[in-house]
């Protein structure tokens, strides 16, 4: 007998049972718990695991690792919002929208100014990325696609570190990118151009975290191109147009009333931290290689703390993830789904024209970060769809335990030397920011400087500036008398027990040498 051809058609993303009678029963255990799986219910239910999952992994050492960036330059900008002192249009970097500096000020409104909450904010958008990860490839395979897409996502080594816990608007992009991503897929396979606006919308959030989520676009539409061209009239394209404008109003005025300011923050963005010196030609192929290696190394996370992109090459590591979702990318678009070729050759093209790319891969990895989910999903629908000679469940194991495998990396990035000490640092600053009053001085002796390293002493010095306390370095002696409502941040073995300060009472710790760091002492 011949034997049937395994049929290539799309799982159906969550069916929904038949109703059944009340007097029929399930004919054994297993029939009445497949019949439960099949329940829309559980599928929520799945979200809500990948969802729980991504945020246990995210929330560990949320505020030390990385140290504190210049995050609170954008915070800052939050402030003025939830103080009511202005509707700014862009963020502190004018190539960015404002739409993360009015979900930080509504968090500043809600919950109070805390130097704790841009990080939260960050950790909770990026824990939410996993639903469109995992919804684009439910569209492709079902949801058995998505649950191997929305794992591989909730480790990813990278977002872990970088997109979910630096408070950049940056940060946010692969949130709106993916969604705009798989409204693509919905709007090709459904013919749905309602779909496609809001496509056009959500590229209108992203283009407001940063400009490089457009560069995604021609890869979109070229998808479109091959899988839904119906879709590419007119109407359907103004209409996902306008919602992109509407996406980035904000943006778009602040574009169109100051295009010389815009121009120059996009100049400024370019030559801040490298300066090409050697022809445009050179330049562009470096920033080409390491782009396309950045995106080689995001999935496995070897060499995360490394600033050569060579060495985590020779790590066969990378290859045991890269080349597995290269090869995946490959059989989706045989299959019909090649978003992934589509959108990626374009983008990283154009990326290294509009970004130089000397960086260390944390956190300068983000600028690839969209592209992967795409990779992911694909990945998901090959191994959920394997080769009629492999056994349905041992490529879903796979992809299962490819999503562990970065843990390890992503571990070893947390133990780091100075890691405690660091910790210790930011535990009085979140002290000061609890115990003392909104206006008070913060006074720095320079010894505490050796318990920093040189970017922890500028940022959180602007973290406390943002807190509202006016804060800086000066030499502090036990012949000084204490000024009132001033907090003095101490190393260790400063004995300030006796004499006028006295009267000081420590906020963290203990007085003399008991106390960890540094002591913070506020006086009355």
């Amino acid at each position: 007998m011949q034997l049937q051809r395994r049929s290539r058609l799309p799982e159906a993303p969550w069916p929904v049972p038949p109703a059944q009678r009340s007097d029929e029963e399930p004919s054994s255990s297993l029939a009445r718990w497949r019949s439960r799986l099949r329940h829309p219910a559980a599928e929520a239910l799945l979200v809500l695991a990948l969802v729980g999952v991504a945020f246990w992994i995210r929330y560990p050492n949320l505020w030390l690792i990385p140290r504190i960036t210049d995050e609170w330059k954008e915070a800052r900008q939050a402030l003025v919002l939830a103080r009511g002192q202005g509707l700014p249009l862009t963020n502190h970097d004018a190539y960015q929208g404002a739409l993360w500096n009015y979900l930080l000020a509504l968090a500043d409104v809600l919950l109070g100014p805390d130097v704790r909450l841009p990080r939260l904010l960050a950790l909770l958008l990026g824990t939410l990325t996993v639903v469109p990860v995992y919804l684009l490839g439910r569209e492709w395979g079902g949801w058995r696609a998505g649950l191997v897409a929305g794992l591989l996502m909730a480790t990813s080594p990278l977002h872990v570190l970088v997109n979910s816990h630096i408070a950049w608007s940056h940060s946010a992009t692969p949130l709106f990118t993916t969604t705009g991503c798989w409204l693509v897929v919905r709007a090709a396979r459904r013919r749905s151009g309602r779909a496609l606006g809001l496509a056009g919308l959500a590229g209108g959030l992203a283009f407001q975290t940063h400009p490089t989520a457009l560069l995604l676009a021609p890869g979109a539409l070229a998808y479109l191109w091959l899988r839904a061209r119906s879709l590419l009239q007119p109407r359907w394209l103004a209409l996902a147009a306008a919602l992109f404008v509407v996406g980035c109003a904000n943006e778009a005025l602040f574009v169109v009333t100051q295009p010389t300011e815009y121009q120059a923050a996009l100049a400024g963005a370019r030559t801040q931290y490298h300066t090409c010196t050697r022809s445009a030609v050179d330049c562009y192929r470096a920033d080409l290689a390491f782009f396309g290696l950045s995106l080689a190394r995001l999935p496995s996370g070897v060499g995360l703390g490394a600033n050569d992109e060579q060495q985590p090459l020779r790590d066969p590591l990378t290859w045991l993830f890269a080349l597995p979702l290269l090869g995946a990318a490959l059989l989706a678009a045989r299959r019909g789904e090649p978003l992934a070729l589509t959108v990626t050759p374009p983008a990283l093209l154009l990326l290294a024209l509009a970004q130089p790319a000397s960086y260390h891969l944390v956190p300068e990895g983000r600028y690839t970060m969209p592209l992967l989910p795409l990779f992911y999903a694909s990945l998901g629908l090959v191994l959920t769809r394997p080769p009629r000679w492999l056994p349905p469940a041992l490529p879903l194991l796979a992809g299962c335990a490819l999503a562990l495998v970065p843990l390890v990396p992503l571990q070893r990035a947390y133990v780091g030397q100075g890691r405690a000490t660091y910790q210790r640092i930011w535990d009085t600053v979140v002290a000061v920011q609890q115990q003392t009053p909104a206006g008070w001085s913060v006074v720095i002796d320079p010894a505490v400087q050796r318990e920093l390293d040189h970017e922890s002493q500028r940022d959180i010095l602007g973290v406390l500036g943002n807190a509202g306390f006016s804060a800086s370095y000066q030499p502090v002696s036990t012949a000084l008398a204490p000024q009132p409502e001033t907090i003095y941040l101490l190393g260790c073995d400063a004995d300030l027990q006796h004499g006028p300060w006295a009267d000081s009472r420590p906020l963290t710790g203990q007085h003399g040498r008991r106390c960890q760091v540094v002591q913070a002492l506020a006086h009355p």
